[in-house]
């Protein structure tokens, strides 16, 4: 082909080209497909064509076939900003997040400008938990956009998980400057004022989120959490419904038989049916007694792992561990709305211990040959990394073995763990004498767990299931709270309305171990000197 007939060529294909993206921004994707389609017979190398027909498959959901054409224009140009930026979208809906990362950072790299391959950057990393990675590139975009609601919604979330909540309170507030009818922002920045203790404020901002949105049940439920911690137990049940809406995960009992409603239940069974962890079944089984104290006949269902301890409740008929096959009965609750049925207050709280009996005797022999005050220890809660939100609670309510070298190194105690999990292996980088006993190899269940509980002095755990354990046993019980302490533990007090036998340390400053490991360390020398032992 001589070059006159080249160039008419060549013209030719670009008048294609242009006919094709008329229809495109027009918004005939039907036509634009098919003349794109006609500008690649004639060049199946067009990388323009290529990338542009990938686009109208990502306006049609088709993000397979999308990131298979734009992969094939980066092949032959990519050096285009643009290619990247739409092949990386296409990559991450179709749960390929590395390579669309390294898509966007391609585009960055070619056209540092590109506010939307930063944008898009910077929630890609979000999503994959590089919140530090996340932040200037989402740091740059609100920088040059102040308008730009979105990015601070999302430099917010990105602040929020490095726990930098100052900085995450003034990115919140921003969006609800640009919008104040944003009940999203409102409910966020009530998050962040609730994790910093500033209740009132919190108070406010869910209670304006709930205003303008008032099915937005994350906002009633964190409300709930607030008007528990606070005590006010009233207004908190009733709001602790909104959890079936809020929290995903959470699965209702399926049956044809009715739920109690707070009808008389003299002579009929009762299901009560666990929802949540360990640690809320053990909270809460205090409330058969209750039920049982009308007349009904309470059967209890539990993990597995609960069973064996669950059957020592006074007041459980029954102890089941899999909705398979149940045993016939009347009425059905979930274990954690009882309270709201009984009308539950903290002056009414049924707090009578030990409602949990365990036999010591199997772990005497490994004990009982040990010195001084005798201690348990639990460090670290669960890793529930299938959930992000609960996730991130563990990382700060769990701590390390090696934070508790002011602890293990009183005089006077003999320590053993009650760690269970991924966390149970004991530290080798603490010396040999500092490491705590472990029998946990040989316990399979709660009750062996409150077997060697039995044998022991006193429990010092995180906030974690054996916390519970032992404060329903009634054995004295030291919980160490982060800062931004569960309902549970209530507001500024050392003591528990539900275990009398608990002792509570609080973070002062969130995320200090130390400090808190310091006051363990005198009180426990203290205890230990009293002893006698």
């Amino acid at each position: 082909m001589n070059s006159w007939m080249a160039q008419v060529a060549a013209k030719h294909l670009g008048e294609m080209f242009s006919g094709a993206q008329a229809a495109h921004a027009a918004g005939d994707l039907t036509t634009a497909e098919r003349r794109y389609r006609e500008v690649l017979e004639l060049d199946s190398r067009h990388a323009d064509a290529l990338h542009m027909l990938g686009v109208v498959k990502m306006q049609v959901g088709q993000f397979d076939a999308a990131a298979d054409l734009i992969s094939r224009a980066v092949a032959i140009n990519g050096t285009v900003p643009s290619f990247h930026s739409n092949l990386a979208f296409a990559l991450g809906e179709i749960g390929r997040p590395a390579e669309a990362i390294e898509h966007y950072q391609r585009a960055v790299q070619i056209a540092p400008d590109f506010n939307d391959a930063r944008f898009n950057l910077g929630l890609e990393l979000h999503k994959a938990g590089r919140f530090e990675d996340a932040l200037p590139h989402l740091g740059w975009v609100t920088a040059r956009s102040p308008g730009d609601a979105e990015a601070h919604r999302n430099l917010g979330h990105v602040l929020y998980n490095l726990r930098r909540l100052d900085e995450a309170e003034a990115a919140y507030r921003q969006v609800t400057r640009i919008n104040a009818q944003d009940a999203h922002a409102h409910y966020s920045l009530g998050c962040v004022l609730h994790e910093m203790r500033r209740l009132d404020e919190a108070r406010a901002a869910l209670a304006e989120a709930i205003d303008l949105e008032p099915a937005m049940a994350v906002a009633s439920y964190r409300l709930c959490l607030l008007e528990l911690l606070a005590g006010n137990y009233d207004a908190g049940w009733k709001l602790h419904e909104w959890r079936w809406r809020a929290v995903p995960s959470l699965q209702r009992f399926g049956s044809d038989r009715p739920e109690w409603g707070g009808e008389p239940v003299a002579g009929k069974t009762v299901f009560l049916w666990p929802e949540q962890g360990f640690g809320d079944v053990i909270q809460f089984a205090r409330f058969a007694s209750e039920v049982a104290k009308l007349g009904a006949r309470v059967m209890l269902g539990c993990p597995a792992p609960l069973e064996r301890i669950m059957r020592t409740v006074p007041g459980v008929d029954r102890v089941v561990t899999s909705a398979d096959d149940l045993p016939a009965f009347d009425l059905h609750l979930p274990l954690l709305s009882v309270p709201l049925l009984l009308g539950t207050t903290l002056e009414t709280l049924p707090c009578i211990v030990p409602y949990l009996r365990a036999d010591g005797g199997r772990w005497q022999k490994g004990i009982a040959g040990r010195t001084g005050l005798k201690v348990g220890i639990v460090w670290a809660g669960e890793a529930r990394a299938s959930h992000a939100a609960w996730a991130a609670v563990d990382q700060r309510r769990s701590t390390s073995l090696t934070d508790w070298l002011p602890v293990l190194s009183v005089s006077g105690c003999s320590f053993f763990s009650l760690q269970k999990g991924g966390a149970s292996a004991i530290a080798v980088e603490l010396p040999p004498d500092l490491r705590p006993v472990d029998l946990m190899g040989d316990v399979s269940d709660f009750a062996d767990t409150a077997g060697i509980i039995a044998n022991l002095d006193l429990v010092i755990a995180v906030d974690t299931a054996v916390a519970h354990l032992a404060g329903g046993m009634g054995k004295p019980v030291w919980i160490l709270s982060r800062f931004d302490g569960c309902w549970r533990w209530l507001l500024d007090r050392e003591d528990s309305p539900w275990y009398p036998t608990a002792r509570i340390f609080r973070q002062t400053v969130p995320g200090d171990w130390a400090g808190v490991m310091q006051r363990v360390a005198t009180a426990l020398t203290e205890a230990a000197a009293a002893s006698g032992i």
